[in-house]
């Protein structure tokens, strides 16, 4: 009898269609800026599993956050014990920490979402997440760096500018026959060139810092197309 389903999906962090390597390769963004990443790291969140019939499964609050750190391996692969059976042909999902749970008590918000544990991705002077950060060099020249953390959920006592941004992931060959006899196994690039590439592409040497939520909105629109799904295994 078919029943609830597992899935886990794998976010493979690439450059362009190369693997991404922290600290040893340099890869060559749109604008034919040289880049080497010492860090990327990101949150994903609020999942949504999409049925052929235009139903949906929402992924319960207290299960639908993670962490995806290119230096953790073990952060890289996020697993769903519960989703229902049937024809699947996308997941929904956002890039950031939405405002409900950014503002929520912080005794709500640990796990990844702890800001003692990762305080490196959040703004104690903005109260907010930085939903996408990267780092790493352009040049092997002194003081070549570059550093773009984008965070921004829309304000906290008064409007800000807002760099949520959704993401939905076609799943080749759907509609997908999801069931408890045949778990789910997404294999998902993530291209981290995505950063500078896309809408705008960024002059990295001109612009090699932005660590504002006004600034970020660029790059947020860039980095929302940063997945896609390579295939799917059944296991």
């Amino acid at each position: 009898p078919e029943g609830p389903v597992m899935v886990a999906i794998e976010f493979d962090n690439r450059a362009g269609s190369a693997d991404l390597e922290l600290n040893t390769t340099w890869y060559k963004n749109a604008n034919n800026d040289s880049m080497n990443f010492s860090l990327f790291k990101y949150y994903v969140s609020n999942f949504i599993f999409n049925k052929e019939d235009g139903s949906s499964y929402v992924v319960p609050k207290d299960e639908c956050y993670f962490l995806i750190d290119e230096a953790d391996v073990a952060s890289q692969e996020v697993e769903f014990d519960n989703v229902p059976a049937g024809k699947y042909v996308s997941v929904t999902f956002t890039i950031g920490v939405d405002s409900l749970k950014s503002t929520a008590p912080q005794s709500e918000r640990t796990g990844v979402l702890d800001v003692t544990a990762h305080a490196d991705m959040y703004w104690v002077w903005n109260s907010g997440y930085i939903f996408v950060k990267t780092e790493g060099t352009y040049s092997q020249a002194a003081g070549s760096d570059f550093m773009y953390h984008i965070g921004g959920f829309g304000g906290y006592s008064s409007p800000t500018v807002n760099n949520l941004r959704t993401v939905t992931m076609a799943l080749p060959g759907a509609p997908l026959n999801f069931g408890s006899n045949n778990h789910k196994h997404i294999h998902t690039y993530v291209d981290a060139l995505k950063v500078v590439n896309g809408t705008t592409n960024i002059n990295v040497p001109a612009t090699p810092m932005i660590m504002s939520t006004t600034g970020g909105a660029t790059i947020a629109n860039n980095y929302k197309n940063m997945f896609v799904v390579d295939h799917v295994e059944s296991e």
